[in-house]
């Protein structure tokens, strides 16, 4: 979906992250948000990074073969943490001299304190994005 969101939004309107129908890991109180562009590989641009950052990058063990997962536990991160409305997964490389290739892949997560439009996003070199997502806004009155 597309959104709309003034430089402090702190909730969006849209579909759920993941299926309404049971799943291992649901993200229920999220909503995706993807670049207009057909990027294969984005990031979020500094500034607003700057101007919104509210904890991060923080990284989980859990590679790409579950990023369901990895959202999944992203999420209540957000939910746990004052003002987050908005986050940011990607897998990240962290030098591991234990490890057979030198690298350890696993997924970081960025938390902000606004909604992110597409006009957040940025291409970027090798990046591999697992999702970004927007609090959805509580209708329950």
């Amino acid at each position: 979906p597309v959104h709309s969101a003034s430089s402090s939004t702190k909730c969006t309107n849209g579909t759920r992250a993941t299926d309404p129908e049971p799943t291992a890991w649901p993200i229920d109180y999220y909503t995706l948000v993807k670049p207009t562009e057909k990027w294969t590989s984005y990031s979020i641009k500094k500034d607003w990074l700057n101007a919104h950052y509210v904890d991060g990058p923080l990284h989980l063990d859990i590679g790409p073969g579950l990023d369901p997962y990895a959202a999944f536990k992203f999420q209540w991160i957000c939910n746990a943490a004052t003002n987050c409305s908005s986050f940011f997964v990607w897998h990240g490389k962290e030098t591991d001299e234990s490890s057979d290739t030198g690298q350890r892949q696993g997924s970081d997560c960025y938390l902000f304190d606004s909604v992110m439009t597409s006009s957040v996003f940025e291409p970027s070199d090798g990046t591999v994005v697992v999702g970004a997502y927007n609090r959805i806004c509580d209708d329950s009155g």
